[in-house]
């Protein structure tokens, strides 16, 4: 069961062993399944969606992800310990919280 931690040293500065980017720009071919995608981020950016539309979005790329990467999943579900990292300074409006959330859900637990 993968220990899940999301706090300010999150962010992609992180440098622990730990870390897993899941950027689209530098997460690589195991974090990147879990990046937003570009269109959702650039809307959220240019403040076209609200944070409940961006969660929405995001939740229901994550479901296509499952469906089509089910080995990344498994894969860092079966971590015994990682830190989600990204580009954003916080994780307040971050893609982190909602795949933490979901990662949750799925049997892992917050450290």
């Amino acid at each position: 069961m993968v220990h899940i931690g999301l706090d300010n040293l999150s962010h992609i500065g992180y440098y622990g062993t730990k870390g897993l980017d899941i950027t689209r720009k530098t997460g690589g071919p195991i974090g990147s399944v879990f990046a937003p995608s570009w269109g959702i981020v650039m809307a959220w950016k240019k403040r076209q969606i609200t944070w409940p539309q961006y969660r929405e979005s995001y939740i229901d790329e994550m479901r296509w992800s499952w469906r089509k990467h089910r080995d990344a999943w498994d894969k860092v579900l079966s971590m015994n310990e990682i830190f989600l990292l990204c580009y954003c300074r916080s994780s307040a409006h971050c893609h982190r919280s909602i795949l933490m959330e979901l990662l949750i859900h799925m049997g892992a637990r917050r450290i």
